[in-house]
């Protein structure tokens, strides 16, 4: 039977992004020129580099639970974003963080399109076996190290594209306990959190 809520969450994320890709207007020389006023970081008493861009969009898709269709979202979002023109070149998607190391169906549907991506083994951040304890054990560095090492690789995705998905990890909180969890990780990655959930008519 096919899943018809995740169907229409995928539908529903991708419509603005693909409306975005589509109206050539909001990219100039190949560069993010976001249809909205500079915000005044000052004024608003915000960190100076809240606003600063590398002229890419970035996008943290995290899911309400385990398993809810955090990676489908992520393949609707891309594909939407392929067929509305952007070019393979242009896209990115990224994987910081992972409890599993084996290549996933994105992983191979980016190979397959050209589309750079990092996950798996490659992910700046693995979750093995006893990862934990070995953190807390002080084995693993700190919780500062690894976000710095999540931040940069975002950063070097980034440069030269015009849309970076960055894929979450199981629920919210996991990776919490060594101070990276997926809140921690999307503030590091600058990015806007687009969540994913259940639904019920009830």
């Amino acid at each position: 039977m096919l899943d018809m809520s995740k169907q229409h969450v995928v539908q529903s994320t991708a419509e603005p992004l693909t409306a975005m890709a589509s109206d050539k207007t909001y990219f100039e020389n190949g560069t993010w020129a976001p249809p909205f006023e500079e915000v005044d970081t000052k004024a608003a008493g915000m960190p100076a580099d809240v606003a600063t861009s590398s002229g890419c969009v970035r996008v943290f898709v995290a899911g309400a639970v385990t398993h809810v269709g955090k990676t489908s979202v992520c393949l609707g979002l891309l594909a939407a974003l392929r067929n509305a023109g952007l070019k393979a070149s242009e896209l990115g998607y990224i994987k910081p963080a992972t409890q599993c190391e084996a290549p996933d169906l994105l992983s191979k549907w980016c190979a397959a399109e050209g589309v750079e991506y990092v996950a798996g083994e490659n992910a700046p951040l693995v979750f093995f076996s006893g990862f934990t304890r070995s953190f807390l054990a002080g084995e693993q560095g700190t919780s500062a190290q690894w976000l710095q090492k999540i931040q940069d690789k975002i950063a070097s995705m980034s440069e030269g594209r015009r849309v970076l998905i960055i894929d979450g990890v199981g629920f919210p909180s996991v990776g919490s306990i060594v101070g990276v969890d997926n809140a921690d990780v999307a503030k590091a990655a600058k990015a806007p959190v687009l969540l994913v959930c259940t639904w019920s008519l009830f």
